[in-house]
């Protein structure tokens, strides 16, 4: 087992940056686009692609965004080909952000769309994939106590397991606030304290995915979505996302600080809203599969190795993929990359063996 006890000054913000390196690939075209809930006037997205004809085996999808951001349009580019060629149709579902949401909306958000899929969509009820990447992923992890059918897998890629981790309590040690706009901390720390689920967004992709960075066709193309517009109201996210990170606000953010007599009360009632804590007292749990870079500097591996261990306690099937890299490793776009062919086949043979 790899050393898994990363130090809180070890913690980044979340932000993917791999995309200027691999470029912006357009999203896997052939979906359909529904509207599964209305929640305070917010119309929560998901995304499907047909991994064949009739019911199937599924696989439900949460973004990653550090609960922010991210992008409901457009899971990772290996996501829907791998899937949809084993003859899984794959869900994408858009969850309302934080810091309007809580981790507990969101969550409800993550049964509404399993919910409406099951009454909808041509899915196999008994035979779904709950999976996630990042801070998407305790959505999937979540998935496997409260979903009824329960998932008949879970799949987590570097997830967020545990926000109750100090490591999240910890502001990372270079402080950094390179923000697109000119905004000071009291206008951010405000924004911070937004609570009203009307102004709830679902989607913010990240300052690489955009202009300047890229043209505006490439980033329409990529979420495939021919009338996205880049906006102030979305770049003030983006610095947001940056901001809570660097200040360590998540937990308060997403377990509502506010409403408990102190931080012991809320970190109390938080255990229900995580995995790790969870598992802890569970008897069982659906098979899982987790990858997590060995080099993450964003969500702690001991999140995924605790979880993993846990697991084989209780007499779970699980397996673990832990190469040598960091956060969002997993940027592959065909089967003929290496690191497809190293991780992707072994993780649908997995699924495929409880699932199908």
């Amino acid at each position: 087992m790899p050393d898994s006890t990363p130090t809180p000054d070890a913690v980044r913000p979340a932000v993917p940056d791999a995309g200027a390196a691999v470029g912006l690939p357009p999203v896997t075209p052939g979906f359909a686009d529904h509207v599964f809930a209305v929640e305070e006037g917010v119309e929560l997205p998901l995304r499907f692609w047909s991994g064949g004809d009739g019911r199937r085996p599924w696989l439900i999808w949460f973004h990653g965004g550090g609960f922010v951001g991210g992008k409901w349009s457009t899971p990772h580019a290996w996501i829907v080909p791998a899937f949809t060629q084993r003859g899984y149709h794959v869900v994408s579902v858009g969850y309302r952000l934080a810091p309007e949401a809580s981790l507990e909306h969101q969550l409800a958000d993550a049964v509404s769309a399993h919910k409406y899929a099951l009454q909808n969509l041509p899915v196999d009820a008994q035979r779904c994939v709950a999976g996630g990447d990042s801070s998407g992923s305790i959505l999937s992890l979540l998935a496997g106590f409260k979903y009824d059918p329960k998932p008949a897998a879970v799949l987590n890629l570097y997830g967020c397991a545990d926000m109750l981790d100090p490591v999240w309590r910890a502001p990372p040690s270079d402080g950094s606030n390179a923000y697109m706009l000119k905004q000071g901390d009291a206008e951010l720390e405000r924004q911070t304290g937004s609570r009203d689920l009307a102004k709830a967004l679902v989607q913010c992709p990240w300052e690489h995915e955009i202009p300047p960075a890229v043209p505006l066709e490439a980033t329409r193309a990529h979420l495939g979505q021919p009338g996205f517009e880049v906006d102030d109201a979305l770049i003030r996210r983006i610095d947001l996302a940056t901001y809570m990170y660097s200040h360590a606000r998540l937990p308060d953010v997403l377990y509502r600080r506010e409403e408990y007599s102190s931080e012991q009360a809320m970190l109390a009632a938080a255990e229900a809203l995580s995995p790790l804590q969870m598992v802890q007292k569970a008897t069982t749990y659906p098979p899982t599969y987790i990858m997590h870079g060995t080099k993450d500097t964003c969500v702690p591996l001991r999140e995924s190795t605790e979880f993993a261990d846990r697991l084989r306690e209780i007499g779970v099937a699980v397996a673990e993929d832990y190469p040598e890299a960091g956060h969002v490793f997993d940027t592959w776009r065909s089967p003929n990359e290496e690191g497809w062919q190293r991780h992707v086949p072994p993780c649908l043979d997995f699924l495929d063996k409880h699932v199908k």
